[in-house]
């Protein structure tokens, strides 16, 4: 994100690389979600705790695809038709990491130290932001307020849209904090069992197919002091909610 915004003119105004950048990261692309894994084979799961990575790949993938395609329309319409850049993307990536190793012009070891000493500056420069919204998330997370929505909304998510509401707070909480989401499929696992729909599956795919957008946003934009985050979080929450009805669609397909 630095090294984005060294090629920003604007200093205060997230560019559409920066936006771009952001949205892919908060789709949360993720190749094993051990966190989740882990969880599924401590609860003691009859089925291997190995086989939510299939779903997960497929679900965090579509949401990948459908967070560049949200951010790509409200970054301007016409951009709609630059449907090639979708697989440029990830290609450039591994082009570059490939093209490092093979020819051995970059010591990607020292490259990762530098990176970890620029990371501990950066950590220490956005440390106000994490306590404001860590604070904000205890204060959600102690309350009943969490609790309230849900009662609140399950009548009409669960009745309308079809979303369980045994993973209604998950849905709620996800975007906001990490660690609360974590607790929230934790509950739902011992509650429902490891092997349930409600935890086994659909908690357990969603916690590892999506991120923490608003600290992801806070994290981020705050290390290099950007104001106008532009279409970013909207980009972001829209393409969150559409790939919780795909976790749900391709979760009722396998299950």
């Amino acid at each position: 994100m630095k090294e984005l915004d060294s090629l920003n003119i604007n200093k205060r105004r997230a560019t559409n690389a920066m936006a771009m950048f952001l949205i892919i990261n908060m789709s949360s692309l993720q190749l094993v979600p051990l966190t989740v894994v882990k969880l599924r084979y401590d609860y003691g799961s009859q089925n291997p705790p190995t086989g939510i990575i299939g779903m997960t790949l497929l679900a965090t993938g579509l949401s990948t695809i459908i967070a560049i395609i949200v951010g790509k329309y409200l970054r301007g319409g016409r951009q709609m038709l630059e449907w090639i850049s979708i697989g440029i993307v990830p290609f450039m990536v591994l082009i570059i990491l490939g093209y490092g190793y093979i020819k051995g012009g970059v010591d990607i070891y020292t490259a990762f130290v530098e990176g970890a000493k620029e990371g501990f500056k950066t950590a220490i420069s956005i440390m106000p932001y994490l306590i404001a919204i860590f604070i904000a998330i205890g204060i959600l997370r102690g309350s009943s307020t969490l609790d309230m929505l849900t009662d609140l909304l399950s009548p009409f998510t669960g009745g309308l849209l079809g979303i369980p509401k045994e993973i209604l707070p998950l849905v709620l909480i996800r975007p906001i904090s990490g660690s609360g989401a974590l607790g929230v499929v934790k509950d739902t696992i011992s509650h429902y069992g490891p092997d349930s729909f409600p935890g086994g599956v659909l908690a357990s795919v969603m916690m590892g197919s999506s991120e923490t957008i608003f600290y992801t946003v806070a994290l981020y934009f705050g290390s290099i002091a950007i104001e106008d985050h532009r279409h970013t979080l909207k980009a972001a929450l829209l393409s969150y909610i559409i790939s919780i009805f795909v976790t749900i669609f391709i979760c009722g397909l396998y299950y």
